[in-house]
């Protein structure tokens, strides 16, 4: 008497399309249950298990057979869509009190794109002032994806204070270095968009602007305005004074440094007030 065993038959060939790095389970395609089954890709052999958690490009091959010895065989031919890539994730410094456009770090055109901070959708992730980590997920138009994140941190702006206004007489030198605070930053004064070459000692009536930045390249910027006036003669001598520190000066009586009150005096009161040191 003989007996006939049942066919193997595990499944047809088929291909498939998946994303970069996408993980395909080849496995449950077929119909392996109680066969032993083998694996190969480009006629290389491979573990099992990897053939459900497939990933590499090529032709996949199954053979499988029961306890008979009987055989069946089926193929898979796995391809790749065009992918995206961000490449790596970004430390941004961004300067305090201004705001900060993500969507210039990456391309997104032709990207269906979300910005994410702590799981919340940023609704403006071109104008962003707030430190933290944002998530940046694009989808193209195969429906493959990949996420970056933009660490964005915010550094402190240097801080020059207020805006300056000075007068000089003659021969009166102003030095503009001393009027601020520039400790560890640099210095950039220019006048009418030229630079000054000597900032210590200037007497040209103008507005001077300096521009300064620290090392995270924040930036602050202050105004002087220098005036000139001019020398006046009164009781034989001629005297200069020189508003710029308030301080009067007097080479004829050898005085030097009185300081006034006022930013702004007459030449006549000067002379009377620097009479009562006489």
């Amino acid at each position: 008497m003989f007996t006939t065993s049942q066919t193997v038959s595990i499944g047809s060939d088929t291909s498939l399309i998946s994303c970069p790095n996408e993980i395909t389970d080849l496995y449950s395609l077929f119909n392996l249950s109680g066969f032993n089954n083998v694996w190969n890709l480009n006629g290389s052999l491979i573990a099992t298990a990897n053939a459900s958690i497939a990933n590499i490009p090529g032709l996949y091959e199954v053979i499988a057979n029961d306890a008979l010895g009987c055989v069946d065989t089926a193929f898979v031919t796995l391809s790749n869509h065009v992918g995206l890539s961000f490449g790596v994730d970004q430390n941004i410094i961004n300067c305090a009190n201004t705001y900060f456009d993500l969507t210039g770090i990456y391309n997104t055109s032709s990207l269906a794109s979300n910005w994410t901070l702590n799981g919340l959708t940023v609704t403006n992730p071109s104008a962003v002032m707030v430190d933290g980590n944002y998530t940046l997920i694009g989808t193209n138009a195969n429906g493959c994806s990949d996420t970056a994140v933009v660490s964005l941190t915010y550094a402190s702006l240097p801080s020059l204070g207020f805006d300056q206004t000075y007068d000089v007489c003659p021969n009166s030198y102003l030095d503009l270095t001393s009027l601020y605070n520039t400790s560890g930053l640099a210095t950039n004064w220019t006048i009418n968009g030229s630079p000054v070459t000597s900032p210590n000692s200037i007497n040209v009536a103008g507005t001077y602007q300096l521009i300064v930045t620290n090392s995270t390249g924040c930036t602050d910027t202050a105004q002087v305005i220098l005036n000139n006036y001019s020398h006046e003669s009164v009781g034989g001598q001629e005297t200069a004074v020189n508003v710029i520190n308030f301080s009067l000066y007097s080479e004829s009586i050898g005085y030097k440094n009185y300081r006034h009150a006022k930013s702004l005096i007459s030449l006549r009161t000067a002379w009377s007030e620097l009479e009562k040191f006489e």
